[in-house]
């Protein structure tokens, strides 16, 4: 009997263990892109996406610039972080921009849509079959997917 605990107990242990430690990548992600056919004395105003952290994700932002000054503001309807340009009269058909970022991710031992950005702006909640099976499978194949290239 006494076997028994030990052996179920060092089981216990090893699963707290093997649950808690999470997998960590690290990796520097550069988003770069172009405008493109812009008309000679227009206004251009741009809006870049900022990564954010979360409890899954570490960012530190390496650099943001552009062919404009670019300044990071966040945007009032859901709160989001991002980058904004302006220019009141466009000097140049094209201009160029990127933001670097140096990114720790860990890995998500189980995915609740709900508590997920996407999940809340979908309206998902915890008893939705697509937050409880669907969404959870493509997120599933398509980290599989990005792992294996």
């Amino acid at each position: 009997m006494l076997r028994k605990i030990s052996v179920l107990s060092c089981l216990l242990v090893t699963f707290v263990v093997v649950s808690a430690a999470q997998d960590a990548r690290h990796f520097t992600f550069h988003y770069a892109f172009t405008v493109k056919n812009l008309s000679a004395g227009k206004k251009v105003r741009i809006w870049i996406p900022a990564a954010q952290s979360d409890a899954f994700q570490e960012v530190k932002v390496v650099s943001a610039g552009g062919d404009l000054p670019v300044r990071k503001t966040r945007e009032a309807k859901y709160g989001n972080e991002v980058y904004y340009a302006e220019s009141h009269s466009a000097t140049q058909p094209e201009l160029h921009f990127d933001v670097e970022y140096d990114i720790v991710r860990r890995e998500r031992i189980a995915l609740n849509p709900s508590a997920h950005p996407v999940g809340k702006h979908l309206g998902f909640d915890t008893t939705s079959r697509l937050a409880n099976g669907i969404l959870p499978a493509l997120y599933s194949e398509r980290s599989r997917k990005a792992l294996n290239r």
